[in-house]
């Protein structure tokens, strides 16, 4: 693979390409297209140029319209239907069709999700005493009927905490570190922290173990890519408040966020094995010698989950100063937004059969909208660190067809998937609380920091 060419840019000119009076985005991305073609895959620009529009918006624009959907559409959703008020948690299983509830059983991983969501919402957006309540409520049903003492977490129960399956779950694993992660961030309760550092403690040995089985159907020992980036994602915030109050928190908090540390850094070294960098893709399942398996049961390519680790290698990169680990999650973006980006039906993200059959698509083609959510992330981040033409393309691109395809204006919902041409799946039951909520967070954060600089790029590659 050719070496990556990082063009380094004072204003003046982009290898003599776009020229100084074209502000980014003022008018739409063509004049982008038009005028700065990325020589090739793994080219990223840096920019210190004045960031004026992304589009057609302002990037005050752009803040208002998602901080509207978050407090006037997301937020009231969830007190709508699907806060459980009598026995906490969520109920997250709603025909979109007449409201009704498809179940009240509850996906554990779904509690730990609605933690995050409005821990983050209290901690960062409103500090609103109702969202303290579901916090607690949720955290107290989570602790009383989802894990066993040694920190596993259950797959699923009744909606009064009744097991209904009580075998030990990777996701719900994880996703009590950043449910009880997120709560501990948000009230300081360093009870939740201990869940948190115990739950990693014990995930990392499941996922080391030799006989680890993320799913049933899987041979015992097989690497799977989506446990590595989603738990670092969920590291990441805590390894860095935990560093900020080392007085306060002292040595033993210390200790786990030294723990934590090098969890982080062994995430890192595990998704990178999980890529090809010569024909520029990721592989979601390796085996315990970090080789793609030879069953094509294994061998499909998840631009998906590609799109979706971009982000958590950007922000680690950023909390530990790597700027070439920066670099890398971009690959990773433009790779899997190039490769899973649907040309022939428009937009969304759709996974690969092998890397032997490029020209074949997995299953049906449906599109699920956590690709474009977390996948517009890493976009955002990459425009807030480098101004690179192509990010700022790609999620105006991206977010344009996220918002016609899933977002129902007249139910003001967000729909989970869509079918390959673009049709919202409305018999699919699931009201996400993780995802898009998350991706609506953290733009409107990284927004706010670009506007805070009056629209200049960050000095992270100064």
């Amino acid at each position: 693979m050719k070496r990556r060419n990082f063009i380094i840019s004072t204003g003046a000119l982009v290898t003599g390409i776009l020229n100084n009076n074209i502000l980014i985005g003022r008018d739409s991305v063509s004049a982008i297209t038009r005028n700065f073609e990325v020589p090739g895959d793994d080219t990223s620009a840096y920019r210190k140029d004045k960031l004026t529009h992304i589009g057609k918006k302002t990037l005050e624009e752009l803040k208002n319209n998602y901080e509207q959907e978050l407090f006037d559409i997301i937020i009231p959703m969830w007190y709508k239907k699907g806060i459980d008020d009598k026995y906490g948690g969520f109920l997250c299983e709603i025909n979109y069709e007449d409201e009704t509830f498809a179940t009240t059983d509850k996906n554990v991983w779904y509690q730990s999700r609605g933690l995050y969501t409005f821990s983050h919402i209290y901690r960062l957006f409103e500090r609103d005493e109702k969202h303290l309540k579901v916090m607690e409520k949720t955290k107290d049903f989570l602790l009383k009927h989802c894990v066993d003492e040694n920190y596993n977490w259950y797959a699923k129960v009744s909606r009064d905490g009744g097991k209904i399956i009580e075998p030990k779950h990777l996701t719900s694993d994880m996703h009590a570190v950043h449910g009880f992660g997120e709560y501990y961030l948000a009230t300081g309760d360093e009870k939740a922290l201990d869940v948190a550092v115990n739950t990693s403690i014990n995930f990392i040995k499941k996922l080391m173990s030799p006989s680890v089985q993320y799913q049933s159907w899987m041979e015992p020992g097989v690497s799977t890519y989506g446990m590595w980036f989603h738990f670092l994602s969920a590291l990441i915030p805590l390894i860095e408040d935990i560093d900020s109050k080392y007085n306060t928190l002292g040595t033993y908090k210390y200790s786990d966020c030294e723990r934590l540390k090098g969890m982080a850094a062994l995430c890192v070294k595990r998704m990178k094995a999980h890529a090809d960098y010569d024909r520029r893709m990721i592989f979601e399942f390796v085996d315990q010698n970090f080789k793609p398996l030879k069953d094509e049961k294994y061998r499909f390519i998840p631009n998906g989950h590609g799109v979706g680790s971009g982000w958590t290698y950007l922000a680690e990169a950023l909390r530990i100063g790597d700027r070439n680990l920066f670099r890398k999650g971009m690959d990773v973006l433009r790779w899997h937004f190039t490769k899973g980006w649907d040309f022939k039906y428009g937009g969304g993200i759709i996974n690969q059969v092998s890397p032997e059959k490029p020209d074949q698509i997995l299953g049906d083609g449906t599109k699920h909208s956590f690709a474009t959510d977390d996948g517009s992330i890493g976009l955002m981040f990459a425009i807030e660190h480098t101004h690179d033409p192509w990010a700022i393309e790609w999620f105006d691109r991206v977010r344009t067809w996220a918002y016609k395809t899933y977002f129902d204006n007249k139910k003001k919902l967000w729909i989970h998937t869509a079918d390959r041409k673009g049709n919202p799946i409305y018999s699919y039951a699931r009201r996400g609380n993780f995802h898009h909520p998350r991706s609506v967070m953290l733009i409107i954060e990284s927004l706010k920091r670009q506007i805070g600089r009056k629209g200049y790029v960050s000095d992270y590659f100064d």
